[in-house]
């Protein structure tokens, strides 16, 4: 995921947009090669402005993130409940004995889980360095 350090203020078009592409391509995981043109053709944008969003997620979730959150739904949260409620589907798959099922279910899993190490990381890139800043304030006293 690319990130800047520029500030982001997301217009509310930009907010509604970047929420439906969390929804559909973050959380459910649908093909990228779906997500770009119907979310284009949705938002009334070009392709390319789903692509650039999707580029720098990092630039804009934390914003989208805090705006989500003071509505009670943090984004973090809302993927690790999805993932429960997917290793509740797995291991009904697998009592079924559908075990086709249950690894398509286990991959999104470990897609999910991929996908929040990266939001993690990217926002760690975000974040000013504690220790860093921790060392200036000390040298002021």
């Amino acid at each position: 995921m690319a990130h800047t350090d520029a500030p982001v203020s997301m217009t509310p078009p930009d907010h509604m947009r970047r929420n439906r592409l969390w929804e559909r391509y973050i959380l459910r995981g649908e093909p990228r090669d779906e997500v770009v043109p119907d979310l284009a053709a949705e938002f009334d944008v070009d392709e390319e402005t789903i692509e650039t969003d999707i580029a720098t997620v990092a630039d804009w979730l934390t914003e989208l993130d805090l705006i989500r959150e003071e509505s009670g739904i943090a984004l973090v949260a809302e993927l690790r409940a999805n993932r429960q409620h997917l290793h509740q589907l797995a291991d009904r798959a697998r009592d079924e004995d559908d075990l086709t099922k249950e690894r398509k279910i286990r991959e999104e899993i470990n897609r999910s889980i991929t996908i929040e190490r990266q939001l993690h990381d990217a926002s760690l890139k975000t974040t000013p360095a504690t220790s860093e800043l921790d060392h200036l304030l000390k040298d002021l006293d």
